[in-house]
């Protein structure tokens, strides 16, 4: 992850489910018109959006991916992995 401090930008943070993804993307449809946007992710919200034509050829959008796990993942290990 590379942020360019130099430039004005908006970071955006949603990830998990569509009831946080959409709300996200109706965002950044408007405020790309203005600012650099970073959209940041974990795998399940770009595995929803990462057809979206939103993001198709976008100079002023950057996705970043984020490696993450959810604490109410059933098991014990899953919850031990929360905190890694």
């Amino acid at each position: 992850m590379n942020i360019n401090k130099t430039k004005q930008f908006i970071s955006i943070i949603a990830g998990g489910t569509g009831g946080h993804v959409y709300p996200a993307l109706a965002l950044i449809s408007e405020l790309k018109k203005i600012k650099y946007i970073y959209f940041i992710t974990d795998f399940r919200g770009y595995n929803l959006i990462k057809n979206d034509s939103l993001f198709s050829n976008d100079l002023k959008l950057e996705i970043l991916i984020l490696n993450t796990s959810s604490p109410f993942k059933k098991g014990f290990l899953n919850k031990l992995l929360f905190f890694y």
